[in-house]
């Protein structure tokens, strides 16, 4: 091919900025379709992790939260226990002393010692001793007589409706 004009439409280095022509590729939709599957696939899996994982923490926590109140309860038991069983032992200690004091005292010429040295006690006589029959009934019984006792309520009542109740 001969060059008539030897005229071009660029003059100059044209390299650095070509003048490109950009064809539209054609989309491929099945393509497109599965890569937004894939998508929310793994948007729904990653969901599924981040639920699982809010779960186990949630459960840990109730569980963490279940033994601490179960140690607690442990510990107030434990307490109890310890101060029953002070309780017990200051109380088994007393007994023996009051055993002691009973096995001293219990002798009955100490107790005659003491009344009549202490407390200047005097032995009866034959005379000055009662005796009491406790078989029979000692006591009288008293009989309370209802029209003395008929109560303010009852005059009352009496006065207002005009009869009695008895």
């Amino acid at each position: 091919m001969i060059v008539a004009n030897k005229q071009y439409s660029t003059n100059g280095n044209a390299a650095l900025v070509p003048e490109r022509k950009y064809i539209p590729e054609k989309k491929d939709l099945k393509n497109e379709q599965i890569q937004s599957e894939e998508l929310k696939k793994a948007k729904q899996h990653k969901k599924r992790v981040q639920a699982k994982i809010i779960v186990s923490i949630f459960a840990m926590f109730v569980i963490g939260l279940t033994i601490v109140v179960r140690y607690s309860d442990i510990y107030v038991m434990q307490r109890q226990l310890t101060l029953e069983q002070e309780n017990l032992n200051s109380l088994t200690k007393e007994n023996e002393d009051m055993k002691l004091d009973l096995m001293r005292q219990g002798n009955l010429k100490d107790i005659e010692k003491q009344a009549t040295e202490d407390l200047h006690m005097v032995l009866p006589s034959k005379d000055q001793a009662i005796h009491v029959d406790l078989g029979k009934n000692n006591f009288n019984t008293v009989q309370v007589n209802k029209d003395q006792n008929d109560g303010f309520i009852n005059t009352i009542k009496e006065k207002l409706l005009g009869y009695s109740e008895k």
